[in-house]
């Protein structure tokens, strides 16, 4: 069965911070989204804002692109 779009995001999300090796409390810091919250995007019990997506990409030095369905490039890490 293919993830959900806020599956997607949570194991993206989760991926880019392991990438930039941060801690959720270290991601946290940098900032200022609670780690708990931080840990409930990336489990896909709750999907960010885009604003909070944004930030928490910007930290793990990241840029969220966005791609037509089917293309090469989509779903495609960092």
């Amino acid at each position: 069965m293919n993830p959900t779009a806020p599956q997607r995001v949570a194991g993206l999300l989760k991926q880019a911070r392991e990438h930039a090796n941060l801690s959720q409390s270290a991601l946290a810091a940098a900032t200022a989204v609670p780690q708990p919250n931080i840990s409930d995007y990336e489990s896909g019990k709750r999907s960010p804002t885009v604003r909070t997506l944004l930030a928490l990409l910007d930290a793990c030095d990241v840029e969220l692109e966005l791609c037509p369905r089917g293309s090469d490039r989509a779903g495609a890490p960092g």
